[in-house]
C-alpha cells in the first residue's frame, strides 16, 4: 500500500518479542496505544492498532522463538507488521477460522490460545496480508486507514448512502468535528476544503 512517491512515514519504531515469555505479553501493544494517543489520532485508529498489535504480539509469544513488531505511521494510514521465527503456519485458511487453535494446554490455561488471533486481526484491520513458510516463520501486515482529513475520506462516493458518519476533518484552523448522513457522502467530503458544509 505504501509507496515512496505518495506516502511519507511520519513515525517509525521496531519492537522485540521473545518468544515464550508471557510475564511481558502485551508490553509492545501498550507501548504503541501511548505512542498513537500521544500523536492525537482519532480513537477508533487508535483502538484497531492497539487491538491487532496485542493479538500479533500475543501470537509471537504463543508459536515462536522471537519476532518483531513494527509499527509505521504515515499520513493516511497506520501499518503494523509482525515478523516472527517460529515453526510458520501449515494451513492459513483453517488458522483463520474462528476458533481454530494449535495452542497447548499450558497456554490455554494462561487465558489465551483460544483460536480468536488471526481473526481479531483480520476483522480489525482495513487491509491484512498473512504468509508463512513452515519450520521458518510468519510474516503479518496490518493497514489501519487514518480519515483524519478530507482528502483521506472515499465513503460511499457517488453512492446514496444512507450511513450517519461521525466525522473529524483536519484543516488549517485545527480539526472540525461533524455528524454527516445521507447521500453522496464520499463527494461532500471530497469538495470539502478544510471546512465541512
Amino acid at each position: 500500500m505504501p509507496t515512496q512517491e505518495t506516502d511519507h512515514i511520519s513515525y517509525q519504531r521496531s519492537f522485540y518479542v521473545e518468544g515464550g515469555n508471557f510475564s511481558y505479553a502485551g508490553t509492545v501493544s501498550t507501548s504503541i496505544k501511548s505512542i498513537l494517543k500521544k500523536m492525537d489520532l482519532p480513537s477508533d485508529v487508535v483502538r484497531k492498532s492497539a487491538l491487532v498489535s496485542y493479538e500479533s504480539e500475543i501470537n509471537i509469544v504463543s508459536y515462536a522463538r522471537k519476532g518483531v513488531i513494527k509499527l509505521s505511521v504515515y499520513s493516511d494510514f497506520i501499518q503494523i507488521e509482525a515478523i516472527d521465527e517460529g515453526l510458520g503456519i501449515p494451513n492459513i485458511e483453517l488458522a483463520m477460522q474462528e476458533g481454530y487453535s494449535t495452542a497447548t494446554q499450558q497456554i490455554r490455561e494462561m487465558g489465551f490460545g483460544a483460536g480468536m488471533g488471526l481473526c481479531n486481526i483480520k476483522n480489525y484491520s482495513d487491509k491484512f496480508d498473512i504468509s508463512s513458510e513452515v519450520g521458518k516463520g510468519t510474516y503479518l501486515k496490518m493497514i489501519i486507514n487514518n480519515f483524519s482529513s478530507a482528502r483521506d475520506f472515499n465513503y460511499g462516493s457517488g453512492n446514496n448512502s444512507k450511513k450517519k458518519l461521525n466525522l473529524k476533518v483536519r484543516c488549517a484552523e485545527g480539526y472540525l468535528k461533524k455528524t454527516v448522513s445521507g447521500g453522496y457522502t464520499g463527494d461532500l467530503l471530497k469538495r470539502c476544503h478544510g471546512q465541512i458544509p
